[in-house]
């Protein structure tokens, strides 16, 4: 809050050297820069020179391990420490929002790939902010009738001015949630990476378990019927342990009915895969249907 555009230009420059660049934005070059682009633009010029795959988040670098779990519970972190300061203020998060968009779009793949990384982890932490909002509101919601109830026309007011803010802040967690899933995840998902496709589908099977009630539904399940299809074998294997997560969950298990119907002759064909990792998976997969 002190000094919100230095502390966003850090965040910001964390991608960055995420990606394995050398380069830093400064915080006159944050200030300065009238579009976001002006400054992706020069990313990518010589002055931000690709390090030629040798980046931190790199499955390929030893230190990938380690790296990327201290790197995505960073950005959770963030996120979740700060829901009663920055998360609904005017700069902080569409600010990071829409730069977490043009990175994601950068031609050069190290820049997806941790702006990916880093914005699917924030959309985690907004779900499950969002989903306790949500559990708050049931339980005003019953408090309040339970002052209707007795005729408590005072507690009841209170009460009801409780759930109109929280259902306020709902509505702001989920249109920062749609908005970076229509901007990243949509684009990204389908990324010619497959590393990148493979966060895709482990974050969205993720967002069902932590936010089922806006996830878990038929325009979010197709896409891991979709990734069955996936050229990459560990895209394919992801998506089918991810329908396997949500089965193993009592609660979830009979929503995904109609999916597994949609699907089923996909799904049939999958045993057979020239993979004997997604083979077998699937296997287990059809052992608890």
């Amino acid at each position: 809050k002190k000094a919100p555009v230095a502390s966003l230009t850090e965040l910001i420059n964390l991608i960055i050297a995420a990606a394995g660049h050398k380069g830093k934005v400064t915080v006159d070059q944050f200030e300065a820069a009238t579009k976001i682009e002006d400054i992706t633009k020069e990313l990518n010029t010589n002055s931000y020179r690709d390090t030629g795959g040798d980046y931190a988040l790199n499955p390929q670098s030893k230190t990938s391990g380690e790296f990327t779990k201290n790197f995505t519970l960073f950005w959770e972190k963030l996120i979740s420490s700060s829901k009663h300061s920055l998360l609904f203020d005017e700069y902080f998060v569409p600010t990071l929002t829409n730069w977490a968009v043009a990175l994601s779009r950068s031609s050069m793949r190290p820049f997806r790939h941790a702006a990916t990384l880093a914005s699917l982890k924030i959309i985690t932490s907004f779900c499950g902010l969002a989903s306790d909002l949500r559990a708050k509101a049931e339980t005003l919601s019953r408090q309040m009738t339970s002052k209707e109830k007795i005729r408590d026309r005072d507690g009841a007011k209170k009460i009801k001015d409780s759930i109109t803010k929280t259902q306020s802040q709902i509505v702001e967690f989920d249109t920062t949630i749609d908005t970076l899933f229509r901007n990243i995840f949509e684009f990204r998902w389908r990324d010619v990476h497959p590393v990148v496709r493979k966060i895709c589908v482990n974050s969205l099977a993720e967002w069902m378990h932590v936010y089922d009630a806006v996830f878990l539904d038929s325009n979010h399940l197709k896409y891991f019927g979709w990734v069955f299809n996936d050229k990459d074998a560990d895209c394919r294997e992801a998506s089918v342990s991810a329908i396997i997560g949500l089965l193993e969950n009592e609660d979830l298990a009979p929503r995904i009915v109609p999916f597994i119907k949609h699907f089923w002759p996909r799904i049939l064909t999958l045993p057979h895969d020239i993979n004997s990792s997604v083979a077998s998976t699937t296997i287990q997969l059809l052992t608890r249907l």
